[in-house]
């Protein structure tokens, strides 16, 4: 096998070779055509790549808008397609499993784009006006807005935990200031860390991550 391989390599110099002479290229000339070769192989592989992430992303947001429409049955189908596509974008764009997001917002706001909390939260995320002036660009009151600022806030909270996105989900819920090596004693942080957890193996089964 070995020996076939060394003969094939010769062959091809061989013919490299016999090219240049007959095409009167030099070694610099055969050099840039053979990098040439390769940038069009690697631009291949990254079309191929490109559409093949084309395809999940698509994909990927057609299955959550179904997911969504269990929490907004009485949402516009247009609504619902462009909430899950915002959320893809928006996740792929801050490296966040979407998956992560859909459930933190299920649990956070059940899908609902104006959704106000109490302290001021906003949006599917319910980001605090705090939390915006940091994370955040453009309009507070916006959806898409601040969907991209929670996002941005928990990427940053995942890459501080080193992935662990239990504890990443309870900083975003109680504070980075409060949880440590694990999610803290506290029956709120806990319930809800509990709550996003149920939502997420519910969001993956959809998206057809996992049975």
């Amino acid at each position: 096998m070995e020996r076939a391989k060394t003969v094939l390599i010769i062959l091809l110099f061989i013919v490299l070779l016999v090219t240049a002479v007959a095409q009167s290229l030099t070694m610099v000339e055969l050099a840039i055509m053979a990098k040439e070769v390769t940038r069009m192989q690697n631009e291949g592989e990254l079309l191929r790549f490109q559409l093949e992430e084309s395809r999940k992303f698509f994909k990927d947001a057609e299955r959550l808008t179904g997911y969504i429409r269990r929490y907004r049955p009485r949402a516009s189908e247009h609504e619902l397609n462009e909430t899950a596509l915002y959320i893809v974008f928006f996740a792929q764009k801050h490296q966040v499993d979407p998956i992560v997001v859909a459930a933190m917002i299920a649990t956070e706001s059940g899908f609902k784009r104006n959704a106000f909390g109490s302290a001021g939260e906003r949006g599917l995320l319910q980001v605090l006006p705090e939390t915006f002036i940091h994370w955040g660009k453009g309009n507070l009151d916006n959806w898409q807005d601040t969907l991209e600022a929670g996002i941005r806030y928990f990427a940053y909270l995942e890459q501080k935990y080193q992935g662990n996105i239990r504890l990443a989900i309870a900083a975003y819920n109680a504070g980075p200031g409060a949880v440590k090596a694990e999610v803290p004693v506290n029956s709120i942080t806990q319930r809800h860390v509990h709550r996003v957890m149920m939502a997420y193996r519910g969001v993956g089964r959809t998206l057809g991550r996992w049975n």
